[in-house]
Order: C-alpha cells, then structure tokens, then sequence
C-alpha cells in the first residue's frame, strides 16, 4: 500500500510541471493558405500548430510544427502588445507585403486578449520586410555577436 502511495505521489509530482507549462506556454493551430515566411523558413499551404517553447520576461522561444511531419521551425519572438490591437482576437498577424510575392507572418496571439508575440527575422529578412513595409523590424544578428549565422550550426 504504502508503495502504491508513494508511485502516486510521484508521478503527480513529476505531471505538475507538464501541467503547469500548459498555462504559461501556450500554443494553438492555424493555416496558412500561401507560401509564408517566418524567421528562417517559408511555410507551405497547410495546417500548422504553435507553441511557446520557453520564455523570460523579454523573450520567447517559438516553435511551429507542419501537422504530420516530423520537421519545425524554432525561432525567437518578444511581447507586443501593439498586435493585440491590430488583431480581431487570435492568430496570425501578417505584414502587408513581403518579397518574392510571398506573404509573411509579423507575430501571433493566442486566444482572444492572449498573449501577442512579434517574430524576430534574421537580418537580411528583416532589412526586406522593413523597406517593403516602411518600417521597424525586429531583427537578429547571431553573425553580429560572433556566433554562427545557421540555427542548425548551433549545438544542441
């Protein structure tokens, strides 16, 4: 008895976390029905989920997953509120315009009134996004800081 007690306390001790980051990252599903950017990658015409991997108060770590594929696309976004505004509730905020004729995903809330994340896009993205859109685009630089440019060169 006192065996099956303590495996019971166990896994509700080791299920807590699991839990307890469903409500602080949250995640959703949306499509996408034309070639659109996010940092680093184009997605094609499907059905997509989202998740806030981690955060701190500044920054979050996003993920989007291709529903039944095993391939993702990881990248950094921060808080803002702005797209809360210019949203009609929840989702995808898009830029009016992007290259190639592409279209391309400035951020996302989750839920209505949710959490608003703007996505950071490499430099040369953001540079185009930005003369395309007439204004700030939030960009990051890993060469700038003497790190290597390809996510997939980072170690684990």
């Amino acid at each position: 008895m006192r065996q099956r007690f303590l495996l019971y306390m166990a896994s509700a001790l080791l299920t807590l976390p699991l839990m307890a980051a469903g409500v602080n990252n949250p995640s959703a599903n949306f499509k996408v029905s034309q070639p659109t950017m996010v940092p680093g990658a184009t997605l094609q015409p499907g059905s997509y989920s989202i998740h806030v991997l981690d955060h701190l108060q500044d920054r979050f770590i996003m993920r989007i997953d291709q529903a039944g594929s095993a391939s993702h696309e990881t990248f950094i976004g921060v808080p803002a509120a702005y797209l809360k505004s210019a949203s009609t509730g929840s989702g995808a905020a898009s830029w009016e315009a992007a290259p190639e004729g592409k279209a391309a995903m400035r951020g996302f809330t989750f839920g209505a009134g949710g959490t608003a994340i703007e996505f950071g896009y490499p430099k040369d993205d953001a540079v185009a996004l930005a003369k395309l859109n007439g204004t700030k685009v939030l960009a990051i630089d890993p060469a700038s800081e003497g790190k290597p440019a390809q996510v997939s060169s980072l170690s684990k």
